[in-house]
C-alpha cells in the first residue's frame, strides 16, 4: 500500500489536514507568531530550530518558506532586528557597548561591532557621539542588503509571479 510522505496533521481518515497554500507558504498567522518570538527573544540566542517550532514546521522547510515569504532568511531578518534595536539603544541610552551588545543578542562587543560597521559603515561608539554631537545621519537596517537601507519592523510577504514548472504552478 503506497502512502504519501507525511506533511502536516492528519484527521482520523488519514487526510492530511493542511491545504496546498499551507503546506508550500508560510501562513499570516505562523509568520506573526515568529515574528512576536523573535520580538520577545531578541537578546536570547535563538536557533533556526527554535523558529521553525514557533511556527510549527521543520527547520528546512522553515527556512525554505520563511525565505519565499520574507525575501530573507531567517538569519538575515533577525540579524536586522537586533541591529535596528542597537540603533534605538545607541542613540538613547548610555549603556556600555558590551552591555548594549549582549541586550541586542550578540555574542560579545566584537561581534556586534563587526555586524554593526559591516552593515553602516561606521562602528557603534563613533555613530554613539555623533548621535550626541547631532552630527549622525539617520541609519536604517535592511534585513537583505546594506545598500538598500531600509528600516525594517516586520516582514512583509512578497507578491511574485507565478512560475510554471512541470505542469505545477509555484511561486518563484
Amino acid at each position: 500500500m503506497y502512502m504519501a510522505p507525511f506533511s502536516g496533521p492528519l484527521t482520523a481518515e488519514g487526510q492530511n489536514t493542511l491545504s496546498e497554500r499551507d503546506r508550500v507558504h508560510l501562513v499570516p498567522s505562523k509568520l506573526k507568531r515568529v515574528t512576536a518570538f523573535i520580538e520577545a527573544n531578541l537578546d536570547k540566542r535563538i536557533g533556526l530550530a527554535d523558529l521553525a517550532h514557533a511556527a510549527g514546521l521543520s527547520p528546512n522547510h522553515f527556512l525554505r518558506v520563511f525565505k519565499r515569504a520574507t525575501g530573507d532568511t531567517p538569519y538575515q531578518y533577525l540579524r536586522a532586528r537586533r541591529l535596528q534595536r542597537a540603533c534605538e539603544l545607541l542613540s538613547r541610552s548610555s549603556l556600555p557597548l558590551a552591555e548594549l551588545a549582549l541586550d541586542c543578542g550578540f555574542a560579545n562587543q566584537a561581534h556586534f561591532t563587526a555586524a554593526f560597521t559591516r552593515q553602516f559603515g561606521v562602528p557603534p561608539g563613533r555613530y554613539r557621539r555623533a548621535i550626541r554631537s547631532k552630527t549622525a545621519p539617520p541609519l536604517s537596517v535592511s534585513a537583505g542588503s546594506r545598500d538598500q537601507r531600509r528600516l525594517v519592523t516586520s516582514p512583509q510577504p512578497l507578491c511574485r509571479p507565478a512560475l510554471l514548472s512541470i505542469g505545477t504552478a509555484w511561486l518563484s
